[in-house]
């Protein structure tokens, strides 16, 4: 029980990792990731409180809640700048271009006489 407990611990780690790696990405476009300092201390800071056998990490339990905490923050973030981009006042719309937008039709005009 205590093997599985270990392994579902560290699964749950590397995923919120991967995430955190992934997020990193979107906000660092330009050039690779692992030359970032973000990349670079994260990846200290995971090896440094990392769980072995001849060494526990009594503060892990709150290392994975920040880590998983900052996650968040970072996916948040992007998620609601995507959101801003879109939707932010580029100037007035018409009616066509708002009904458009929320997946209506406008009515057409009947032909005048």
């Amino acid at each position: 029980m205590l093997v599985q407990s270990k392994m579902a611990t560290s699964m749950e780690r590397l995923r919120v990792l991967r995430g955190l790696i992934r997020e990193l990405r979107h906000v660092h476009k330009k050039g690779p990731v692992k030359e970032t300092i973000a990349y670079n201390y994260l990846m200290e800071q995971y090896r440094k409180h990392q769980v072995t056998d001849q060494r526990v990490c009594r503060a892990h339990q709150e290392l994975q809640r920040n880590a998983e905490t900052y996650l968040c923050l970072l996916t948040s973030t992007r998620l609601q700048q995507a959101l801003h981009d879109e939707y932010y006042g580029k100037g007035e719309k018409t009616t066509e271009e708002t009904a458009k937008m929320l997946g209506f039709e406008l009515p057409q005009n009947p032909p005048d006489k």
